[in-house]
């Protein structure tokens, strides 16, 4: 079977100077969404990428056929609204920051201490995933509604307090967080707290009467005293064997669901 072809934009003409192979994928979402997959080395030479392609590109995705080691070449696509990066070889992320227009970005596979996060770049920010050792000023992303933090290291205290359009909140792994701050949450419908071994403390307001649906699995020191405080809980995945009762939960009756982690 012959292999398919890139789809380019009839405008677009393939030139030397662009280093790897650019695949072009068009997707109808009510308007048409264009992606775009860097492959190819580009480290070794600055490629000249046509402003067209910058304005018509609304996703960026670092895959693993991309050899580069930083991600420089995003300076190209400032105008891109969401980025997923991909790629194990990755030791520099700082051109992230060239992207000031991002509303979804995704960090995996990325080893987690070459991921810092700093969220002030990015005020249209809605969706967060990633594994990072740093995450700064996340409250100056206002409009974020999904946050999913995997694989934390070098951070003992987490404050994502203020988000009042947070929606989904996923955490995990990330046995050395020791203290969570979570004040300020109101709209808060999915927490997951998983494989956070080390934690001993949580601070948290106005979620209590929102979350619907939570996950512990793996955090076993979570207190009573935190769980009695849930009033419309619907669900609650725990591990296997695990300590937590119906009784945790006294102004709710939630669906108890045993899964490992």
């Amino acid at each position: 079977m012959a292999k398919a072809k890139p789809e380019y934009p009839s405008w677009y003409k393939p030139s030397r100077r662009l280093p790897g192979t650019f695949k072009w994928h068009l997707e109808r979402k009510g308007k048409t969404t264009t992606a775009l997959i860097l492959e190819g080395d580009w480290d070794k030479r600055a490629p000249i990428v046509p402003s067209r392609l910058n304005r018509t590109t609304t996703e960026v995705i670092i895959g693993k056929e991309f050899q580069g080691k930083n991600l420089d070449c995003l300076k190209w696509f400032s105008k891109a609204r969401a980025l997923r990066v991909l790629n194990y070889n990755i030791v520099d992320i700082n051109g992230i920051y060239e992207m000031p227009n991002l509303e979804a970005l995704t960090i995996d596979r990325v080893r987690a201490k070459f991921v810092k996060i700093d969220c002030s770049y990015f005020p249209k920010l809605k969706k967060l995933v990633c594994s990072c050792s740093t995450l700064k000023d996340v409250q100056r992303s206002k409009k974020i509604t999904h946050i999913e933090l995997r694989h934390i290291s070098s951070i003992k205290r987490l404050d994502l307090s203020g988000l009042s359009k947070l929606r989904v909140l996923q955490i995990g792994p990330a046995n050395g967080i020791e203290e969570l701050t979570l004040t300020g949450l109101p709209s808060l419908d999915e927490l997951g707290l998983n494989l956070m071994r080390s934690l001993k403390k949580i601070e948290a307001s106005d979620l209590f009467e929102a979350v619907r649906h939570l996950d512990i699995r793996g955090t076993p020191n979570i207190s009573p005293k935190f769980l009695a405080q849930f009033k419309r809980l619907q669900s609650v995945e725990i591990t296997p064997k695990s300590r937590f009762t119906a009784k945790d939960f006294p102004f709710c009756k939630p669906d108890l669901i045993e899964f490992p982690v």
